[in-house]
């Protein structure tokens, strides 16, 4: 039976079950740190210190009495739209599990409120067992889990941009350029995950005890491939969408482009007749003429519509 040990501050969370103690830091700062260390005397301070922002790269760091990892996770921002990094810090020995975060990822928040009083396993996928590994697979498996959500969101709003390309508004490339963003993002925050996985597995039998488990933490790894083919998928499509975009806006320029260049050729003749008969020349002809304005009206006349019938027989307007 798990039970739940008051601390003295209010974001750290401590529950053990048979002989395993899961930490739990919420929002960690320096006084919680400073717990920690008393706590785990052991704990070297460079780690402590990667714990705090800003976020480190992901990592496996073998200390003598525990290992310490560094995650990231993606976050979808409701407000803006937006994919960014949560870090989560796990530091793994023998009989205790420790997670810092911020509080943003889901699976970790909810396995939190849930082990209030026990430690809540109705989210796991294998027993625990007051087997350290066997929680940190566990937890591990949701955090990888709950990334495909994420992946599903996004393919429907690559869907959305595909269904409008095409659509000069602003909108719709502002939309383009947000799913590339994310995607990015994404990507960035999930590279590194198989070296940490891979590492993890080969320094973990010196901590705990890690038989039968290769196969899953393997699945885990499975996930972290998908995950990052799912993305490359994505970015090569969003990347084409924005092309075939670009090119279409770049078709209706020069369209545009075209219209006016032909409507300057029609326009021409008159700036050329006007320019022309505007010289203060001594002898000109026409100019003096009874009906030399409305000559001079028709010969521009007719020398637009010789320009606009070619342009016409061209097929530039």
């Amino acid at each position: 039976m798990a039970k739940r040990n008051g601390t003295k501050a209010k974001n750290i969370q401590l529950v053990r079950q048979a002989g395993m103690t899961w930490i739990n830091v919420v929002h960690p700062n320096r006084a919680t740190l400073a717990q920690l260390q008393e706590r785990f005397p052991y704990f070297l301070d460079i780690d402590l210190q990667d714990c705090l922002p800003p976020f480190q790269r992901p990592k496996v760091l073998e200390r003598p009495e525990y290992l310490f990892l560094v995650m990231l996770f993606p976050v979808l921002d409701e407000k803006t739209g937006r994919v960014r990094s949560s870090e989560v810090d796990f530091f793994i020995g023998k009989d205790f599990v420790v997670t810092s975060h911020a509080g943003e990822l889901p699976p970790l928040v909810e396995m939190g409120l849930r082990s209030e009083e026990t430690l809540d396993e109705s989210s796991c996928l294998i027993p625990v067992n007051g087997s350290v590994a066997r929680w940190t697979y566990n937890v591990l498996h949701a955090l990888f889990i709950s990334c495909f959500p994420l992946l599903t969101r996004i393919g429907n709003d690559i869907n959305g941009a595909e269904a409008s390309l095409g659509e000069t508004k602003r909108e719709a490339v502002r939309e383009i350029l947000r799913i590339r963003s994310n995607i990015v993002d994404f990507r960035k925050t999930m590279q590194g995950h198989l070296m940490v996985l891979r590492k993890f597995q080969e320094r973990a039998p010196k901590h705990m005890d890690m038989s039968d488990l290769s196969p899953y933490f393997d699945d885990i790894a499975g996930h972290a491939r998908e995950i990052s083919e799912f993305l490359q998928s994505d970015h090569e499509t969003i990347n084409a969408i924005y092309d075939s975009h670009v090119s279409y806006l770049e078709l209706e320029t020069n369209e545009a482009t075209k219209t006016l260049t032909a409507l300057a050729f029609v326009v021409f003749p008159m700036t050329l007749v006007a320019t022309v008969f505007g010289m203060n020349a001594k002898y000109m002809p026409i100019i003096g003429h009874k009906y030399d304005f409305w000559i001079i009206m028709a010969l521009i006349g007719v020398m637009m519509a010789v320009v606009g019938y070619y342009i016409r027989k061209k097929r530039w307007l």
